[in-house]
């Protein structure tokens, strides 16, 4: 497991939006929650390495033999955005901020684990409800 620094904007989504509508595939059930959703989707795919460098030391130093230890793997990445959260509290104002793990069963429920407990409630909200019909 390594991590990586996903961003995008609302603008970058409504221009994905535009072109998947003009192809058809909006059609497509949760095709448009996997638009805001999915980071292969997004403006910028692992970037910033040096922002997240401490964060990849951490989790080479856990233990991948204890038995919980995708566990503390996504805590260690949880709490690097809650410090980021707490350290530019300004700059990331109207910033969702949450945690997704590719090619996880566990993906969906980080995502919202994370986005609960790194967001004030007006953003946490819409997040969890992204897949609501």
């Amino acid at each position: 497991m390594s991590p990586g620094l996903c961003l995008t904007t609302l603008e970058h989504l409504h221009a994905r939006r535009s072109d998947a509508a003009e192809n058809g595939d909006l059609s497509e059930p949760g095709y448009d929650a996997y638009l805001r959703g999915d980071t292969a989707e997004w403006r910028d795919e692992l970037v910033g390495w040096d922002q997240v460098e401490a964060v990849a030391r951490a989790i080479d130093e856990a233990d991948d033999d204890a038995d919980d230890w995708f566990e503390e793997h996504t805590d260690v990445l949880i709490a690097a955005l809650a410090a980021l959260r707490e350290e530019r509290a300004d700059a990331l104002h109207g910033v969702t901020l949450f945690v997704s793990v590719t090619d996880s069963d566990a993906s969906e429920s980080i995502e919202n684990r994370s986005a609960a407990e790194l967001n004030p409630p007006e953003l946490s909200g819409p997040f969890l409800a992204r897949y609501a019909g």
